[in-house]
């Protein structure tokens, strides 16, 4: 058995402790201890990393009522003394995620009787599912709103350990009812969230700093709903700070005003397109004539299989049917990563063509008998599929 020091202490980031167990699994090296302060992936919160003895821990896992120490080299031996330290800066991201998702799913509570039934802490983002869809722009806006005043407010944080039989004894009101029976480990932020909880939170609403919701889901009927906090929403921050400055820049103008330019640029954008493949649809039968010069033959069927670089993807389809029918053949054409095959012929089928190609590349396609296409083909696919094309067609 691990005792587990962030139980109590979820500050604390350095400690000695001895090896109980070593071992190995595939390519990674494991130690138990017979205490530890590293947090192991459970409860939607991801591990702790750092070092034992000055050896990287990259993952910590549950092992019944003990904790395993993943890395790349042995640890240690059983009997060894360790020095350990935890990577402060994950732990921080890890505390404050956790302390703004019971923050989050105590306002949803209390709100619009949110229930929380699920929650996701992870490496960029946490996540916590609601039994209630869907739920409207302004009810994330208060909700996000409360939270953030509930930072602010300064809110100690306790961590009382209570048996599940003496809860009302002792004046607490869980949020959720308790999976088990026995001694629950109970956070507290205040008088405005109880749950019974083995994660690491913070001492202080306060050192959460700032929770920002950035989009939900659909999730089995429920909604999904996305947030940042802390050092996570901190380093979005900086990085939208350095993209839209760049930008800004780039466009001569303010970041406020980019929407607005941006908005201008893709009107601008689509106007010349259109103009291009209006301008396209008019040389059309010019490039049609200069593809089908390109044919080649195969047992009497005229064949052209080109990469086309210099044309718009919407004329694509008429460009193969019209290469097609000039040559009184099959054609094959690259349009962007879109592979187009048409035929003119009774006894060449395109779809038949595409589906060979399908099954030699693994890639997914379909059409009809005068015309189907695949897409995302690499030039290289593209190579195989010309030989696939002259491997299909009949003999005389």
């Amino acid at each position: 058995m691990t005792e587990r020091i962030y139980f109590k202490d979820a500050s604390c980031l350095e400690f000695e402790a001895t090896i109980t167990s070593s071992g190995q699994v595939d390519d990674q090296y494991f130690v138990t201890l017979d205490k530890s302060a590293f947090y192991p992936t459970s409860g939607g919160q991801s591990h702790d990393t750092g070092y034992i003895s000055e050896l990287t821990v990259t993952d910590v896992i549950e092992d019944g009522s003990k904790v395993k120490h993943l890395g790349p080299k042995p640890f240690g031996s059983e009997g060894d003394k360790v020095h350990c330290v935890i990577d402060s800066d994950r732990r921080m991201m890890n505390r404050q995620m956790h302390t703004a998702q019971h923050l989050l799913s105590s306002v949803f509570d209390r709100l619009i009787d949110g229930l929380t039934v699920s929650v996701h802490l992870g490496e960029e983002y946490g996540a916590v599912e609601i039994k209630k869809s869907p739920v409207s722009d302004d009810t994330l806006k208060k909700v996000e709103d409360e939270v953030n005043k509930l930072i602010r407010d300064a809110i100690k944080i306790e961590v009382l350990f209570v048996h599940s039989s003496k809860l009302k004894e002792a004046g607490v009101n869980l949020r959720k009812p308790p999976s088990r029976e026995g001694e629950l480990r109970i956070i507290k932020i205040g008088d405005i969230e109880q749950s019974a909880c083995g994660g690491t939170h913070c001492d202080n609403s306060s050192s959460v700093g700032f929770v920002k919701i950035i989009g939900t889901e659909k999730l089995r009927g429920n909604t999904l709903v996305k947030f940042l906090s802390g050092s996570q929403l901190l380093k979005d921050y900086n990085q939208r700070f350095k993209v839209t400055e760049q930008m800004a820049r780039d466009m001569t103008c303010a970041v406020v005003d980019l929407p607005e330019k941006i908005s201008k640029l893709d009107n601008l954008q689509k106007d010349m397109r259109r103009q291009i493949t209006a301008l396209q649809r008019q040389l059309l039968p010019l490039k049609i004539e200069e593809i089908a010069k390109l044919v080649v033959g195969k047992s009497g069927i005229s064949i052209v299989s080109e990469q086309i670089e210099d044309i718009d993807p919407s004329v694509a389809n008429n460009l193969a049917s019209s290469v097609a029918e000039k040559i009184s053949g099959v054609a094959m054409v690259l349009i962007e990563s879109r592979l187009i095959i048409a035929s003119s012929l009774k006894n060449v089928s395109a779809k038949q063509i595409v589906a060979s190609i399908v099954e030699q590349t693994g890639m997914r396609g379909g059409g009809s008998d005068k015309i189907a296409q695949i897409g995302n083909v690499s030039p290289e696919i593209f190579d195989k599929a010309k030989t696939i094309l002259l491997d299909s067609l009949p003999n005389g």
